[in-house]
């Protein structure tokens, strides 16, 4: 699916292909700093979001990022992948979403220091086995 023509936004998280090939991910809550015909997507490898022509981007599909306790990190202290949190509904995923820069900025404050960038799901920890 592409979004060829389509001067609006993503509005969902999405995995997305950039003109030159780059995957990433659409980060929907960020989108105050973008012009009206952009979407902002953070490439995989990278830290900070792109404002990228939406028309550009063809989606690759949902992006369904699902916490795991263990391979996130829980209790690992400094292992811990700092985008983990808990919600009403459990174990959450903040990589993408409205608290991703608020973690990025209060790391220094924090137990868990692991920032991963590979996509899910390797941003986990290698399975203990025990």
């Amino acid at each position: 699916m592409t979004m060829n023509g389509d001067p609006g936004r993503i509005k969902v998280q999405m995995k997305v292909q950039g003109l030159d090939g780059r995957t990433g991910t659409t980060c929907p809550d960020c989108m105050s700093c973008c012009a009206p015909d952009e979407t902002p997507v953070v490439w995989d490898g990278e830290d900070s979001f792109e404002g990228t022509p939406t028309s550009t981007l063809t989606i690759l599909g949902p992006e369904n990022a699902r916490p795991d306790p263990s391979r996130c990190g829980t209790g690992r202290g400094k292992d811990c992948c700092i985008f983990l949190t808990v919600g009403a509904e459990g174990f959450e995923c903040q990589r993408f979403s409205s608290l991703r820069f608020g973690l990025m900025f209060r790391k220094s404050t924090m137990s868990a220091q692991r920032q991963p960038t590979p996509p899910y799901p390797g941003c986990f920890l290698p399975e203990v086995k025990g």
